[in-house]
């Protein structure tokens, strides 16, 4: 199985991956599933590994799942492209600890029978208050290179997936979140990959809310959902 959750913020959010938050939720992953956070992930934040982080890496390599995540904007880049590359299930990696895998931007994956396209980032709408290079870093928003990648590995399987997951939703989906919300680049991107990709699910963090659509979009937070097409 393949399960999803919204952004988790480091050790902010974490507790709905809890035994107690997952019962309460009626999900209980199991020994080979995959477990998929939205962006924000935050356990690869500060400007060292401190023993913080290592603690909640371990807490989730002890679990029965392993954990992926797309990138949000609220991640430690360079850090975060400091790990080493590897080849997992078709697509790139980042394994940033054991059981615990970035996925990264412009990649297809073949998944438990299931065809994912992946792109983390989004622009923050905090930024002003953010120190650049402590906690606010320019690559959360995707390079023209990565979006010709993402292009690319589109065409190569035929524009045809079956799931998206991405941090930020289309320009379209976002406006229906809240029509005052200033679009950008990725999202304007997102809304050319809604327009000209065929999938049948989309899932997306970032909004800190939890509500589905009827054609196949669902913003996550609180939630963690099997994915079911």
């Amino acid at each position: 199985m393949i399960y999803l959750t919204g952004d988790i913020h480091g050790n902010y959010d974490i507790r709905k991956l809890a035994t107690r938050g997952l019962t309460d939720q009626a999900i209980a992953p199991s020994e080979g599933d995959c477990l998929i956070v939205c962006g924000d992930f935050g356990l690869v934040w500060n400007k060292r590994q401190n023993s913080e982080e290592r603690y909640w890496l371990r807490w989730l390599a002890k679990k029965p799942w392993t954990t992926l995540f797309v990138d949000g904007n609220h991640e430690n880049f360079d850090r975060l492209d400091a790990y080493p590359v590897e080849e997992w299930c078709g697509g790139l990696v980042h394994p940033v600890h054991e059981k615990v895998y970035h996925l990264m931007r412009a990649q297809v994956y073949e998944l438990e029978g299931a065809r994912l396209f992946t792109l983390g980032g989004a622009r923050s709408h905090d930024m002003p208050w953010r120190k650049e290079g402590v906690s606010w870093w320019p690559r959360e928003l995707p390079s023209d290179d990565e979006l010709r990648q993402a292009e690319a590995a589109l065409d190569a399987c035929g524009r045809t997936v079956d799931v998206v997951v991405t941090h930020c939703a289309p320009t379209l989906v976002q406006g229906r979140i809240d029509p005052t919300f200033d679009t950008d680049r990725l999202t304007d991107y997102l809304e050319h990959v809604r327009e000209t990709v065929s999938f049948e699910r989309w899932f997306f963090g970032h909004y800190h809310v939890d509500r589905d659509y009827d054609d196949g979009f669902s913003a996550l937070y609180e939630r963690v959902v099997p994915l079911t097409l």
